[in-house]
């Protein structure tokens, strides 16, 4: 169970808990990757022979990124740093 979720689960809750539930499904409104689709690959020469690769698919359900970088332009890379 996630932190929302719990903070839902309260039978009572304070006006500041309806808020942060409040805001946290605004974020994760706002902040949904939609359109794509997160598939494993065989890859030559990557670790197992396999990589994870994000491709288009207009049916996928909605997907969040782990480690949102907010409001700076990066690209992944294999050293996972910003660039």
């Amino acid at each position: 169970m996630g932190i929302v979720e719990y903070l839902m689960s309260i039978d009572t809750p304070s006006r500041e808990v309806v808020h942060a539930v409040q805001s946290a499904v605004a974020w994760f409104d706002a902040a949904k990757l939609t359109g794509i689709t997160v598939v494993k690959k065989k890859v030559a020469g990557a670790p197992g022979g396999t990589d994870l690769v994000v491709v288009a698919d207009p049916t996928a359900p909605p997907i969040w990124g782990r480690y949102p970088v907010w409001q700076q332009k990066w690209a992944p890379g294999k050293s996972a740093l910003r660039k």
